[in-house]
């Protein structure tokens, strides 16, 4: 689940070391092309090549997920960002009283607590990470304690005093910024925060000056009045596509998605997009009030290389607006060079789909070579499930169907990773878009029941004894069933025992045997009334000398 960034396809979020729980409360790829769910301040707007999409941001603005109010204060938010100018603003347990935020910036990071809203206290305080380039980031809270990791690698660190309560996440773009964020997955901690190793947190402190971090123009709970009836037009372009691959020296497609957000129609209008000195215009009809139009222009080819363009609606002014400031957007493109340049492998379809947890389920996808130059090389493509390997395979050629049977799993929300040429022995026009990330539902399914551990017995010559047996459902199913287990020994039955639910330990009280060996046995379900995936290992047997 890659998609386009501001300048190239971003990786996909990464299994940092704060994400240590499998319990997705937030994941958005923004693949389905919209920004739903999401609060968006003007700045942010959907990016997109035709069938890669992310959110990316111009100058000073907000987004934030404002479903999250209710989540635990343990999670943490894993994200791929990327900063081509300016800086970047991530912010975890957003909520009424404040906020977590890593400031990314040109003269490095810091952690800061905003609380109360506007009021900055910097808690750590590290290396800039490179601009222009993508960067898998962790950001993980744990009550009061916080930690960040960027590309695998710690960062900061600190203790913030009285934990915020729980709250979501979000991404501030700060005055002149290009950024992007891509592939948001944010899980519940389940055993907390791990040791952090190599970097040391300074002891709170007030900022020296408030940073520019930029903040909601409200605190979450708080709706900004719409506009009122009469009040004059106000175009903004909400989302650009940008072609399906754009290659040097071809057509540049481009399709805007234009808002009026005024209180009047806007009359007819046009947006035009400019990049390197290719330009193009969309005209549209008039906008009523609070309703979107999408219009669409071709540009001539570019060369290869990075490009910044710019976007304008209403470019000529006809239309009368209330904010006359918020009609451009800005990005930078990434022109490829020709299709013959060399291989682009990219996985171009797969099979996610609800697992049954009883099931061996055989997960594939299929890699293709998006350059079309005939690739035909062996290369590796791995499956991980929740961060372990799952199967490494070698192919040869593309486009091929890659298969992997997938280890059974327990009930829930599993990720499943998948690679190409994570080596990088493939020389690649895109080293960035080989990743493709599926969240796994797998379901309960039927049971196995089965002694774990195996049932061990020490008689005695002469006198009772006791012998308990623990019975386990090794499918992870949830099985709440009632289930027997027979205690013989020498072929005789000595009790039958009863449980509701597993886990779930059965004793039974053996009679004095006589000195000598003996051959005990226990039989899970022996009446079969248990519908189990395997049924022949159920019984147990071992021979052991009394006395």
């Amino acid at each position: 689940m890659t998609t386009q960034a501001p300048v190239t396809t971003a990786p996909a979020a990464v299994s940092g070391e704060a994400a240590t729980g499998t319990m997705v409360l937030l994941a958005d790829d923004f693949q389905d092309g919209d920004l739903a769910g999401w609060d968006v301040d003007d700045g942010w707007y959907l990016y997109g090549t035709g069938t890669e999409y992310l959110a990316a941001a111009g100058g000073a603005a907000w987004m934030w997920w404002p479903g999250g109010e209710d989540w635990p204060d343990a999670y943490a938010l894993r994200s791929s960002v990327r900063i081509d100018r300016g800086g970047l603003a991530v912010s975890i347990a957003v909520g009424p009283e404040g906020r977590y935020v890593l400031h990314l910036h040109e003269d490095g990071t810091d952690l800061l607590l905003d609380r109360p809203w506007g009021t900055f206290t910097t808690l750590a305080s590290g290396a800039p990470v490179a601009a222009g380039a993508w960067h898998a980031l962790v950001f993980g809270c744990d009550g009061s304690s916080l930690q960040a990791y960027v590309d695998g690698q710690p960062l900061l660190a600190a203790e913030a005093g009285a934990a915020l309560p729980g709250g979501s996440v979000g991404f501030g773009a700060l005055d002149g910024a290009v950024a992007g964020v891509d592939n948001v997955l944010v899980t519940r901690l389940q055993a907390g925060l791990p040791a952090f190793p190599g970097v040391a947190a300074p002891a709170p402190g007030p900022a020296a000056a408030p940073p520019a971090v930029a903040a909601p123009p409200e605190p979450p709970g708080e709706e900004p009045e719409g506009p009122g009836a009469g009040d004059p037009a106000d175009l903004e372009i909400d989302g650009i596509v940008v072609g399906a691959r754009v290659v040097e020296g071809e057509a540049v497609f481009v399709q805007f998605s234009v808002t009026n957000r005024g209180g009047t129609a806007s009359g007819p209008f046009s947006v035009a997009w400019e990049a390197a000195g290719s330009a193009c215009t969309a005209g549209f009809p008039s906008l009523e009030p609070m309703t979107f139009g999408v219009g669409t222009c071709e540009a001539a080819g570019l060369p290869s290389g990075l490009h910044t363009w710019t976007a304008y609606a209403d470019d000529d002014d006809r239309v009368a607006e209330s904010d006359e400031a918020d009609n451009t957007r800005t990005g930078v493109i990434e022109v490829a060079a020709a299709w013959s340049a060399g291989p682009d492998l990219h996985i171009v379809d797969g099979n996610p789909g609800t697992i049954q947890g009883d099931e061996q389920y055989t997960f594939w996808v299929i890699v293709d070579d998006l350059n079309g130059t005939g690739f035909d090389r062996a290369f590796t493509t791995r499956f991980l499930v929740d961060g372990r390997l799952a199967c490494s395979v070698d192919e040869t050629g593309a486009p091929v169907q890659v298969f992997c049977d997938l280890p059974r799993m327990a009930a829930g929300v599993h990720v499943v990773e998948t690679q190409i040429d994570p080596e990088d022995e493939i020389a690649e026009t895109r080293e960035d878009n080989n990743t493709w990330t599926w969240e796994a539902q797998v379901e309960g399914g039927r049971p196995d029941l089965r002694f774990v551990p195996a049932p061990s017995v020490s008689p005695p010559a002469g006198a009772p004894f006791d012998v308990a047996v623990t019975v386990e459902d090794h499918n992870g199913s949830g099985f709440q069933g009632s289930f027997s287990v027979r205690f013989s020994v020498d072929g005789r039955t000595v009790c039958d025992r009863t449980a509701s639910g597993v886990p779930a330990t059965l004793t039974c009280t053996y009679p004095a045997l006589a000195a000598g060996e003996h051959e005990f046995s226990w039989m899970i379900d022996p009446a079969d009334a248990v519908d189990e995936t395997i049924e022949h290992n159920n019984e147990y047997t071992v021979r052991r000398t009394a006395g």
